[in-house]
């Protein structure tokens, strides 16, 4: 608690934090990230994708790690990244995006329903 001069009178100024993380922005900036890498840099491509599934909710973030064993991807091991091996990190981002998009995290859609 901090205490302030007003009126010759202490007060309690409190310190809370009143607003949610904007974790769409935060998502879809990264993902901006990740497309200038994937055209520029192969090892800051698959890094960021890694780092992409890092920033994701619990579930999804497990599901991608999952799917990176399943395509026989290892963590932070950017050391040989053949063709082969950058399409699977395109497989995998596109597979975590996907995820993303079913939860309404990014992509978000609006129904209206209409009457004739």
């Amino acid at each position: 608690m901090v205490y302030s001069m007003s009126n010759d009178f202490y007060s309690d100024v409190s310190f809370e934090y009143t607003n949610k993380l904007d974790v769409e922005g935060l998502l879809l900036t990264h993902m901006n990230r990740i497309a200038i890498y994937r055209d520029k840099d192969m090892t800051r491509y698959c890094s960021s994708v890694e780092t992409h599934i890092l920033n994701c909710p619990k579930k999804i973030r497990k599901l991608g790690f999952k799917k990176m064993d399943d395509l026989g991807l290892q963590r932070c091991d950017y050391s040989s990244i053949t063709r082969e091996k950058f399409i699977l990190y395109d497989d995998l981002y596109v597979y975590v995006n996907e995820l993303l998009e079913k939860n309404q995290m990014i992509w978000k859609s609006k129904q209206i329903k209409t009457f004739e």
